[in-house]
Parts: C-alpha cells; sequence; structure tokens
C-alpha cells in the first residue's frame, strides 16, 4: 500500500476513534434519567436542564444525541432524533422531561413548579414547549422557569395534577441539579419605615411581608401554592397623609437578576395606609428585594392629565359607536375610542354587585410603561352618574372600561385621566410570617 493510502487510512482511523470518543464523552457527561411514577403508572422521566436565552434538547438515544449535536440537522430525523429549541427574553432556567402514558393518549403532566431547599416554591406553569412523539401517549415537555433560586446547587421540580376545580395536587417531585450556579452580589435591605421623597411628596415604605395564605378570591383560579406578600406604603405631603395616591402597580426584582411582575393584585386602603398585596414571590435566601412602586393619582388631577369626549352617543346593540381622537398625552396617542353596548353579562362573582352592560375600549399608542388611563367619571344626559370599573390592559396599549348603563340614557360623559405616574423603590428584606401550601396554610417558615 502506498505511503499516501496509508496516511488516509490513519486519518480515517483517527476520525472514527475522535467521534467515537466524543460520543461516549458526550453520554457520559449526560445527567442520568430519572424516573418517577405519576397517576395510573404514568411516568415522567427528568432528561436535562439548560439555561440561557437559546434552550435546545435532543431526544433520542444517548450515543444517537451526540452524533446529532454535529452531523447536519437533516441527519437527524434518520437517526431517530428529535431536536427541540425554545427562546427566552432572559436568562432562564428549561427543565426538560420525557411524558409515558401507558393509556395511550396524549396526555401530559399539566404543571410544574420549582421549589428550593427551605420548601419555598413558585406557583406552578404549563408546560412551555410540547412535542408528541407517538401517539402512544410519549411526549417531550419543556418548562420555562424565569424566576428560581439561582444561588443553588440543587432544585426540586415538583409536577402537578389540577382537578375540575382548578386545584393544583402534587403527584410526583425529583431533585435536579442547578445548570447554572453563579456568584451573584448581595444587596443590603435599609431597615424600615423606608423613606423616599420625590418632589413634594414623602412615599414611605411602612410594612413588607410574606408567606401568608392567599386571599380567597385567588384560590383557585389565580393560584394557591405560592405564598402571598403584602406591602404596606404611606404618601405625606408636607407632614400630612395624601390619601389621593395609590399603588397602581408593582414589580419586584432580586440581586440574581430574577424579576417578577404580580398577575395577581389586592389594593385595599388601611386609614391612611395604602396595602398592596400581591402573588409574585422571590427567595427566601435573598436579603433584600427591589420594589419599584407605582403611585398614581385616584384624584385631584391637574387639567392636563383630563382628556373628555362630550354628549358619546349610546350605541345600539351590535352597532358600537367609534371616535379618533387623534389626541397625545403625556407621549401617549389615543387612536380611537370605541363604546358597545352589546355587552354580555359577566359571570357570578366577577363583579360583584357591579352589573356592567356597556363597554369603552380605547386604544392608546404606544403602551407607554408609567403612564396610567383610568376612566374617572361618566355621567347620562340626565346628569346621572354612571359606575363604571377598569378593566384589562393589553399588550398592545388597548384599555377596557366597562359602564352600568341606567335606563332611558341617551347620551353619556366620559372623563379620562391619563397621568405620568411616581416610579419609586425600596429595598426591603420581606418580614416571614405563614407559608402558603396547598393542604397547610399554618405552616410557619422561618427565613435565614
Amino acid at each position: 500500500m502506498s505511503e499516501r493510502k496509508w496516511g488516509r487510512s490513519w486519518i480515517a482511523v483517527a476520525l472514527v476513534v475522535c467521534l467515537v470518543a466524543l460520543t461516549a464523552w458526550w453520554a457520559m457527561r449526560q445527567p442520568s434519567s430519572r424516573t418517577v411514577k405519576v397517576l395510573d403508572n404514568q411516568e415522567f422521566t427528568l432528561k436535562a436542564a439548560t439555561y440561557g436565552t437559546h434552550h435546545r434538547y435532543v431526544h433520542g438515544k444517548p450515543w444517537f444525541k451526540a452524533l446529532g449535536s454535529v452531523l447536519p440537522a437533516k441527519w437527524s430525523g434518520r437517526l431517530g432524533l428529535r431536536v427541540l429549541t425554545q427562546d427566552t427574553v432572559t436568562p432562564s432556567l428549561m427543565v426538560w422531561g420525557h411524558w409515558q402514558n401507558p393509556r395511550g393518549t396524549n396526555q401530559t403532566p399539566s404543571d410544574a413548579s420549582l421549589c428550593d431547599e427551605h420548601g419555598y416554591e413558585l406557583e406552578p406553569i404549563r408546560a412551555g414547549k410540547v412535542a408528541y412523539l407517538t401517539p402512544r401517549g410519549e411526549s417531550v415537555v419543556g418548562y420555562v422557569f424565569t424566576n428560581f433560586p439561582r444561588r443553588a446547587q440543587t432544585l426540586t421540580l415538583r409536577i402537578y395534577q389540577r382537578d375540575d376545580g382548578y386545584r393544583a395536587h402534587r403527584v410526583a417531585e425529583i431533585k435536579l441539579r442547578n445548570p447554572a450556579p453563579g456568584h451573584y452580589p448581595v444587596w443590603a435591605a435599609v431597615p424600615l419605615p423606608i423613606i423616599r421623597q420625590e418632589g413634594a411628596w414623602e412615599f414611605m415604605l411602612v410594612d413588607f411581608t410574606t408567606g401568608e395564605s392567599i386571599p380567597e378570591r385567588y384560590k383557585p383560579a389565580r393560584g394557591e401554592v405560592v405564598p402571598w406578600s403584602t406591602a404596606t406604603f404611606r404618601v405625606s405631603k408636607g407632614g400630612h397623609p395624601d390619601t389621593s395616591w395609590e399603588v397602581s402597580g408593582m414589580e419586584v426584582s432580586d440581586a440574581t437578576g430574577n424579576v417578577q411582575v404580580p398577575k395577581a393584585t389586592l389594593l385595599e386602603r388601611a386609614g391612611d395606609d395604602v396595602v398592596f398585596g400581591f402573588s409574585a414571590t422571590l427567595w427566601p435566601d435573598e436579603q433584600a428585594w427591589k420594589l419599584k412602586a407605582q403611585f398614581s393619582h385616584t384624584r385631584d388631577f391637574t387639567l392636563d392629565e383630563l382628556w373628555s369626549v362630550k354628549s358619546l352617543a349610546v350605541p345600539e346593540k351590535g352597532a358600537p359607536v367609534r371616535i379618533t381622537p387623534q389626541v397625545t398625552m403625556h407621549g401617549v396617542f389615543l387612536a380611537s375610542l370605541e363604546f358597545n353596548c352589546d355587552l354580555p353579562m359577566p359571570g357570578p362573582g366577577r363583579f360583584g354587585v357591579f352589573r356592567p352592560n356597556a363597554e369603552v375600549v380605547l386604544k392608546a399608542i404606544p403602551p407607554t410603561p408609567g403612564v396610567r388611563i383610568l376612566l374617572s367619571s361618566a355621567s347620562d344626559d340626565r346628569g346621572r352618574t354612571l359606575r363604571c370599573q377598569q378593566g384589562p390592559v393589553g399588550p398592545d396599549g388597548t384599555r377596557n372600561f366597562f359602564l352600568e348603563m341606567l335606563p332611558e340614557t341617551k347620551t353619556v360623559d366620559l372623563t379620562l385621566s391619563i397621568q405620568k405616574s411616581r416610579l419609586i423603590e425600596f429595598l426591603a428584606k420581606p418580614r416571614s410570617v405563614l407559608t402558603n401550601k396547598p393542604g397547610n396554610n399554618t405552616t410557619t417558615m422561618t427565613f435565614p
């Protein structure tokens, strides 16, 4: 055999050896699969945990998975591989698992949560990625967690099933290694009360607690696992309480990069204080939480904060009235306003005794953070005050307001307030009270 042929042969052998070594290394570095029985002999197997903004998981036999990482994508299917990807806006944790249902249906675990070593956990979430492998009940699921104890070395994944009443029932749990434990700064909390001066006003954080039982109104529709937190504020001007302010929004964050915007909130007044309850939670090992509270006026608006529309005709059902204000206030363009009286009656308990039968839809561009739009007053052509209530705010800047129309109303006058809110930051450590867990709402938790 010629020297050139020998050289090519050795190169081929070397490539095969390298490929075998790479495959062996890949197989050995993969975390060992852990399988738990769920309901009716269903099985959930933890496969991998990825961290970052681009998540990739290859499902298949371990030896072929290594090849799938170096071979062109068109070969993945020939090797029996399934490549799944998921992008996230912020660095997040994604937990991948294999679901086996012997009943032969594509039913997957409904929800999963993450738990730290203290038993503190998030509200269970639905899988962010589901790929059905066969019609025999096999699938790969991926859960995306933007909030998790990033300092921890190990985490616990808890699998939940929800009943017909949307109550969460834990059916299994698996420990996993944190794929990205890091060294993070430590924030120093400021002792309460914390006072922040903003113009002529003093904004004070009076008290801050977490671990409370979730209010009954949010069970089970909005959650029953994650602990409830409460921040109590007081606003003063010239040394006197100013009760014209309320908390219209909240963002909580920690030093490791976790950021939460509460989905369930409850605003109450206790004398001169504003009590803001919320469902978002961080982790007990953190020495401080940063509260970014959005304060807004509820009355005493200035003229440049008000916009009115007079004698808006009450529309017939199925024929909404639409106007185009073409007005810009505080950086927000009021593009259109639609008045609709063809509103289905809400279900029991949604609005309490308030029974809306009309809706105002305002399109505001762009959905500017820190600007709040309220329907501050509504009245009809007879001078009667119409009760109104704020509705949801859409991601495109659409605001919904609900009205309770009175008999024989022909026209309505609407006044909206468009105001820039005050964003005030407080760095504090919450005081622990009770832990809210399914079936155990009175367990005391002590934060380290």
